[in-house]
């Protein structure tokens, strides 16, 4: 499954960014490259993509993200059950054993996203969807306001979801 459409939100970066997705742009490898002049956060770069994508789901991802090949696919395949509104994948670090520090965020990133998802997961009670692996139905997205200014957005989001839903907040999260 390849996605209908990629939007890249360059909030700012004082790096070459904007001339990288401007390529990728005229390359036909992304559709819109929005370029935010100064830096406006996380929230607002998310929701500016928001309001431009045309699908039914909103896949957001953060710059330092790799992903598994099929991960897209497999988030989708959770919006097969009509009640998800969400849909989130396991974050892991990727260069756990390059510091002290890294190696000791791998151990949180296990403790409190991978084992605690797999198991709130299994009672329907994720209450986080993180924003650096996410997928949500677009019109819900809308219809809630998008995400909050400001830190632990994604948090906040995926709380203003749950009273809304008859059903699960995250089918089955990437393992």
């Amino acid at each position: 499954m390849s996605p209908l459409e990629i939007i890249i939100v360059d909030d700012g970066s004082t790096d070459d960014t904007r001339a990288v997705a401007n390529r990728a742009r005229q390359d036909g490898l992304v559709d819109m490259v929005i370029c935010h002049g100064t830096r406006c956060g996380r929230s607002a770069a998310i929701n500016a993509a928001a309001r431009f994508a045309s699908g039914d789901l909103l896949f957001t991802i953060d710059a330092d993200t790799v992903l598994e090949r099929d991960a897209i696919a497999r988030l989708a395949h959770a919006f097969n059950d009509p009640r998800v509104a969400g849909a989130c994948g396991n974050i892991a670090i990727r260069n756990e054993r390059a510091s002290l520090w890294t190696g000791l965020q791998s151990v949180e990133y296990m403790m409190s996203i991978s084992a605690g998802k797999s198991i709130l997961d299994v009672v329907g009670a994720i209450a986080c969807l993180p924003g650096a692996c996410s997928m949500y139905r677009r019109d819900v997205f809308a219809r809630q306001g998008g995400l909050d200014v400001g830190p632990g957005e994604d948090l906040e989001f995926s709380l203003r979801l749950r009273p809304r839903l008859s059903g699960p907040l995250c089918a089955r999260c990437l393992g």
